[in-house]
């Protein structure tokens, strides 16, 4: 049916045009599960034929797999460099991502003046959930402390 021809889409994508939306829309299907069973490795696959074609949602999500371990050991490197192919295109949830990824120390080095820059940056391009997030990391819940950067910079420029 639906999915076979969506799926011989995706194969089609091969190598070939970077903004077809069959890979996003096939890893969706087996991601969601949406009229077939959840299945991470072929929502995996889908999603990396089109972050290789350049198709910036599926640079994400795949990161976003890597990063949660669906379908793959967790690898925050692998996660990472998708995500960021996606946040250089202004994806608004990878920049959201990696401002996450910032706050929560997972994935790269705790900053919380990094993660306020991508949350800032995530919201100029529109991203629902910058602004909860932005109160969130200024509130302290995700344990990152504005002040625990504010005595590395002091401390690192008393240096030089």
């Amino acid at each position: 049916g639906a999915i076979v021809m969506l799926q011989e889409a995706v194969d089609q994508v091969r190598g070939h045009s970077p903004r077809t939306n069959a890979p996003r829309f096939v890893g969706g299907i087996y991601f969601w599960g949406q009229g077939v069973p959840v299945d991470y490795p072929r929502a995996m696959a889908a999603f990396k034929i089109g972050a290789e074609a350049g198709e910036a949602r599926c640079q994400h999500q795949l990161g976003m797999m890597y990063c949660d371990g669906q379908g793959v050991d967790v690898d925050y490197s692998q996660g990472r460099t998708w995500i960021e192919k996606a946040a250089a295109q202004d994806q608004p949830n990878a920049v959201g991502s990696l401002g996450t990824m910032y706050a929560s120390g997972k994935g790269a080095t705790s900053s919380w003046r990094r993660a306020r820059e991508y949350y800032q940056r995530a919201l100029e391009l529109g991203q629902s959930e910058a602004v909860k997030n932005m109160q969130t990391l200024t509130s302290g819940i995700l344990g990152v402390s504005p002040l625990m950067d504010k005595r590395v910079e002091v401390h690192g420029s008393s240096r030089t």
